[in-house]
């Protein structure tokens, strides 16, 4: 059984994968984020190549809470979802529906569409976070308009 070793990560000085992750993208979208994924940021942990990355990370970063019912109405969970609202993230509320685990409610990773349409809207500084708990407003800094939206969402973010 091979062995591998998280400090692979941290391996190469001179082109730090998870920094130039951070730097390149134009968008990090997290879904689905788990409780644990969500309680990691809200931490500022880094022990992982995601979590580093965001953390590197000078784009938007979009959350999307996915999980039982349960853990996602938990106050800690609510809390760690609004701290990151607080530090600038996109959070895009779970869906309704049948969850995973069987049982049915909200915590529900949105559709594949309703999550495209948001990272849309995010690019071309249409979407408020309207999705924020408790009402806390965005902190996110006005992001930089696209010169060509449609083709920007064309050839980004749907490679031919």
């Amino acid at each position: 059984m091979k062995k591998y070793n998280v400090s692979v990560i941290f391996d190469k000085t001179e082109k730090i994968s998870h920094i130039a992750l951070g730097k390149k993208a134009d968008l990090i979208i997290i879904a689905p984020a788990t409780a644990n994924t969500i309680a990691k940021l809200a931490a500022g942990m880094a022990d992982n190549m995601l979590n580093a990355s965001v953390l590197a990370a000078t784009c938007p970063v979009v959350v999307a809470p996915a999980m039982n019912s349960s853990m996602y109405k938990n106050v800690a969970t609510k809390e760690n979802i609004d701290t990151l609202v607080r530090r600038g993230f996109y959070i895009i509320s779970p869906a309704t529906g049948d969850l995973a685990c069987g049982d049915s409610g909200e915590g529900r990773m949105p559709e594949p569409e309703e999550l495209f349409d948001n990272i849309c809207s995010i690019l071309a500084q249409r979407l408020p976070n309207r999705t924020a708990p408790n009402g806390l407003p965005n902190y996110q800094g006005q992001l930089p308009s696209p010169t060509r939206p449609l083709e920007l969402t064309q050839t980004l973010l749907l490679p031919k």
